[in-house]
């Protein structure tokens, strides 16, 4: 279990330094739509929900489908994507309470964050966090369900860490946020 865990990190990783694939969570109301745009690139799935490997140029197209379907967002959630923007609105951070060598009080290191919450806390329970955030059709700051989606991402990242005294997790507000609040 522990090497697959590792294997599907690794491939993760460099998943979100590719500019030609992209990880996109996809709900269990959208198998037709998995099996189409990714049938050979299912990476994990539990659950219901599943994690696939896509070229780029098929995100857009897949996104059109999805919204003129359903009429709204939704459904899946483009994992590398929200990893390179660095989580806008609020950026949460998690990670070990470490001295920096840096000076500064906190480092958020983009491309390493889903592996070091996976590396602090169970894949299961991750994992459940994953299938939850998927179901949320906003996470944008320019709404109440996106701010609400915010506070709850906080909450469980901070549940997931109880009882970890070297690990810290807090959100670290933008000008974005504070703009479309």
């Amino acid at each position: 279990m522990k090497a697959i865990l590792i294997v599907f990190l690794a491939v993760f990783c460099l998943a979100v330094q590719a500019d030609e694939d992209r990880y996109l969570l996809l709900g269990d109301f959208l198998p037709e739509l998995a099996r189409e745009i990714g049938p050979n690139e299912l990476v994990y799935a539990e659950g219901g929900v599943s994690l696939v490997r896509v070229p780029v140029s098929q995100v857009e197209q897949f996104s059109r489908i999805v919204h003129d379907h359903y009429k709204a967002c939704g459904g899946f959630m483009d994992v590398t994507h929200e990893i390179r923007k660095g989580r806008s609105a609020a950026r949460l951070v998690w990670e070990y309470a470490d001295p920096k060598d840096s000076g500064f009080e906190f480092a958020v290191r983009g491309d390493a964050f889903v592996a070091d919450m996976v590396s602090m806390v169970s894949k299961d329970a991750y994992w459940n966090v994953l299938k939850s955030l998927e179901a949320m059709g906003s996470r944008s700051a320019t709404n109440a369900k996106g701010a609400a989606a915010q506070k709850w991402i906080q909450g469980q990242a901070t549940e997931l860490t109880s009882g970890m005294p070297n690990v810290r997790v807090w959100t670290v507000e933008t000008d974005h946020f504070f703009a479309n609040k």
